[in-house]
């Protein structure tokens, strides 16, 4: 198979777990315009530190075992011996989860002065107690649906959740007006409903066996991604909190808000990594195709995901201030979080370098590395919130953010090329780059205008990629090919 051949897969597969992880998250988008015209500023902080620390939360709950069954399952071939990674996976999270669970319940009045600073907010943390239980659960049946490539039902199960969230927040938030309790019981509904009705999908393919051997294994793949976990979601996350004591709760849900809409980018991320791992591992016994499709992969990824950035760019600001009968996507009083956006998006293109630059790290087992480089990211992230928050406020936290993936994904890539090296198109990577950057600076200087953005974006990015010479011979072709318009003779 070619490289065309194969990354026409891992595109499809992109796109089709792509769209059942939009649904997922995309219910961050649907809720933005109900959570940013009903709650204040101060409230939208609050529902962004609870979330924070539920995103906190589930990497201590499944403690790296995603990704070790995602990596054991994936490379076992013998059914049997698929069932006992099952089995013993989930009797391990199940022991754990409620355990866990328990002690966070009885922890929630001390926890909820610390991370809210506010008296009688412990019933949020209670309810963010068993969303997160719900959903540690929950994480093994999507998994096992990703594995299998069973894409109808993956994505079922996600439209399900995201109609079951949305009702239950426009009931209890908009119609009867229970703010921020009514959008934790929401999460909450919907996430014990989800489990229930994923739990099939593991009895019928779980059988009763242990192993102890398989324990090991398990937890000397996955705990490494605990610190690793941990510094992700501090650079994903920690700027809330650091912002609620820098300035105020006021500027953090005004930074989430604007936040929220850059995740856009994640979402493009995340599709990318649902297909992106089991396609790397699938080529793991072909290490020559394998790097020749790693090093073409992360420059149609820097192609793809540059377009997007200045699109999301151009027109956020338009969205935003869409008024329908009278009410406005976002509420005015959170308009100004569109600053930090186009960093935002930027951040999470670095964050899918990362995720391009891993491949080595799985298929040499090479994990233990995994705290050095999200550690050195979560250092540079904090440390530049603390530098940058005081003067630019909540556009200093983006940079921040911005810097830690940087530097989190260049640590990656400096590392495994010592064991696994590729050789990426960087030559090209940097064409991108710079047409990207100059289609940029065209727009916030002299572009304002809807049909300039539009001639700027369809036009001047793929004709500048033309003009540097980005497109090959080969690329042409294979774009012929997949459009049908192969030549004759």
């Amino acid at each position: 198979m070619g490289t065309f051949e194969d990354l026409r897969r891992l595109t499809k597969h992109s796109l089709i777990y792509g769209v059942g992880h939009i649904l997922s998250r995309g219910i961050s988008f649907l809720l933005l315009p109900l959570y940013t015209n009903v709650l204040s500023p101060a409230e939208y902080g609050i529902v962004a530190l609870v979330f924070t620390f539920i995103a906190f939360m589930n990497i201590l709950f499944l403690y790296g075992l995603d990704s070790a069954f995602l990596r054991f399952y994936a490379l076992e071939k013998g059914p049997n011996e698929k069932k006992k990674i099952l089995a013993t996976t989930m009797s391990m999270t199940a022991l754990t989860s409620v355990s866990l669970f328990l002690l966070l319940f009885l922890s929630c009045e001390p926890l909820s002065r610390l991370i809210l600073g506010r008296p009688g907010t412990d019933s949020l943390l209670k309810m963010a107690s068993g969303i997160i239980f719900f959903d540690t659960l929950s994480t093994f049946p999507y998994l096992l649906l990703r594995l299998e490539e069973k894409s109808t039902k993956f994505i079922s199960y996600r439209l399900v959740n995201v109609l079951l969230t949305l009702g239950l927040n426009i009931f209890l938030v908009a119609y009867l007006k229970k703010g921020v309790y009514g959008v934790f019981l929401s999460n909450l509904i919907a996430s014990a409903f989800i489990l229930a009705i994923l739990l099939p999908i593991i009895w019928q393919r779980v059988a009763p066996a242990w192993s102890g051997f398989l324990v090991k294994e398990l937890l000397k793949f996955g705990l490494p991604f605990i610190p690793a976990g941990l510094a992700s979601m501090s650079m994903e996350l920690i700027d809330r909190y650091m912002l609620r004591h820098m300035k105020d709760l006021e500027v953090v849900g005004v930074y989430n808000a604007g936040y929220k809409l850059g995740l856009f980018m994640l979402l493009v991320v995340m599709a990318f990594k649902f297909a992106w791992q089991p396609f790397f591992l699938g080529l793991g016994g072909e290490e020559t195709r394998a790097k020749k499709n790693f090093a073409a992969v992360l420059t149609y990824f820097l192609l793809v995901t540059s377009f997007l950035l200045l699109m999301v760019s151009f027109f956020v600001d338009d969205l935003v201030r869409l008024g329908f009968f009278g009410v406005t996507i976002f509420g005015p009083e959170f308009w100004s979080g569109t600053q930090v956006v186009p960093v935002i998006l930027m951040a999470h293109v670095m964050m899918g370098l990362y995720l391009i630059f891993l491949p080595g790290i799985y298929l040499r087992k090479k994990t233990k590395f995994i705290p050095l480089f999200t550690g050195v990211g979560a250092v540079v992230n904090i440390l530049g919130n603390f530098l940058l928050i005081p003067r630019w406020g909540m556009q200093g936290a983006a940079w921040a953010t911005f810097l830690g993936y940087f530097a989190m994904a260049f640590a990656l890539y400096v590392t495994v090329q010592r064991f696994y090296p590729v050789r990426y198109q960087f030559g090209r990577a940097a064409k991108v780059i710079f047409i990207s950057t100059l289609v940029f600076v065209t727009w916030r200087w002299l572009a304002r205008s809807i049909s300039v953005r539009i001639l700027l974006l369809v036009v001047g990015y793929p004709l500048g990629l033309v003009l540097t010479g980005f497109f090959s011979r080969a690329e042409w072709q294979g774009l012929r090919n997949t459009l049908g318009l192969r030549r004759d003779g």
